[in-house]
């Protein structure tokens, strides 16, 4: 493997390069905490998006549907973004809790 760092040769399954010591293999040594606050902050804003998304289109769904029930349209579809963000940002959090 060469490492693309000095242009020294190495050996395939090499993870630090025997020359100046830069990481090879990432998989190897694990990411570093940047990538991982990174990944984990990408995390929420997607969760938390989808689940905002699905929520407000539940909302408008149910009071288009059952409007009799679901009289205000607005209300609902803001208080199902409301709970999607949160049920959103709980699921990325329990994904992220345990690294």
């Amino acid at each position: 493997m060469l490492c693309p760092s000095c242009n020294t040769q190495n050996q395939a399954m090499t993870v630090r390069c025997l020359k100046c010591g830069s990481t090879l293999i990432h998989e190897a040594v694990g990411h570093s905490d940047d990538y991982k606050a990174a990944a984990r902050n990408l995390d929420y804003r997607m969760y938390s998006g989808y689940g905002g998304l699905i929520g407000a289109a539940l909302g408008w769904g149910l009071s288009a549907l059952i409007p009799e029930v679901f009289q205000d349209a607005k209300l609902f579809a803001t208080l199902g973004t409301g709970l999607g963000v949160g049920i959103g940002r709980f699921l990325a959090w329990k994904n992220w809790k345990d690294l």
